[in-house]
């Protein structure tokens, strides 16, 4: 948000067609101000995740900021979700964290799971507490969330993957596209847009020890199964009613990848880890050639 290009990117995006997710921790209030004025079509395919960092704005005393631009947006006909990203050090305010997000937004915050990124070949949870204690600190949000990454958490993907198709991750500076955080496959969509994009799937080729934000990419259907949807993971019914998703942002946040895109036959999956496996052993030769 501290760019004031990023309004133009979701807006063209949105002209596009596009539904448009933005990741925020609500304090660029211009901003708000900015989307607030697109029109009711665009607006409705327009989702914020605020994250709720609880601990730095009692600090800075940003609360009344903060859900004032959340709301600005959800008046305006935005949809959104807050998150709470868990921490040790602010176990001691939890009734407090759940309370004022009941009273300003009319039901209780989500919650996440702090992934231990010094350990980056295991990636565990970010605590000192066990598990048991983890989970029963935590659970009093009843969020959907939290519920399935903890189900989710640690396990490694062996399934047959379609990240690198039916979804990429793209730098928008440089153009660099990559089948997912770690990725084999890797080209840049900038520098020829005359050039179709060469999707590729990662296939059971995953990289991660697990898919720690399986939230997004299991519930999407990245990996076909019977995961819940993305709409369970960001909405929340409040006691007037309302909800915190849209009806259009939420029939789309509730739909599938393999509804919008073909499932590979068994040779298709076959030829696809083949390449995946040949760019992964060709990669290892020259790295160990250098």
């Amino acid at each position: 948000m501290l760019s004031k290009e990023i309004v133009d990117y979701a807006r063209e995006l949105l002209q596009e067609g596009h539904y448009v997710m933005i990741v925020t921790n609500g304090t660029v209030s211009k901003r708000f101000d900015d989307f607030s004025t697109f029109p009711e079509e665009l607006k409705k395919r327009l989702f914020f995740k605020f994250s709720y960092h609880y601990l730095e704005f009692k600090k800075r005393g940003l609360f009344d900021m903060f859900f004032n631009n959340i709301r600005k947006v959800r008046d305006a006909g935005c949809s959104f979700s807050l998150e709470l990203t868990p921490s040790d050090d602010a176990i001691s305010y939890i009734d407090d964290i759940k309370q004022l997000a009941i009273k300003e937004l009319g039901a209780a915050n989500h919650v996440t799971i702090a992934r231990d990124e010094k350990e980056d070949d295991k990636l565990p949870m970010m605590t000192h507490l066990p598990r048991k204690e983890y989970i029963d600190t935590w659970g009093v949000f009843k969020s959907p969330l939290f519920e399935y990454k903890l189900k989710i958490f640690g396990q490694k993907r062996t399934d047959f993957c379609y990240a690198g198709d039916w979804s990429f991750y793209l730098n928008l500076v440089t153009g660099e596209m990559s089948q997912c955080y770690q990725s084999y496959f890797t080209a840049n969509i900038f520098e020829d847009i005359s050039q179709p994009i060469p999707f590729k799937a990662i296939g059971n080729n995953c990289k991660e020890h697990h898919c720690y934000n399986g939230h997004a990419f299991l519930t999407l259907g990245n990996i076909p199964s019977e995961a819940p949807t993305f709409a369970e993971m960001r909405n929340r019914k409040c006691a007037d009613g309302t909800e915190w998703l849209q009806p259009e942002m939420k029939a789309f946040m509730s739909t599938k990848l393999k509804e919008s895109n073909e499932e590979y036959s068994v040779w298709q999956k076959i030829k696809t880890n083949y390449e995946i496996q040949k760019i992964k052993y060709q990669t290892k030769y020259h790295e160990d050639m250098r």
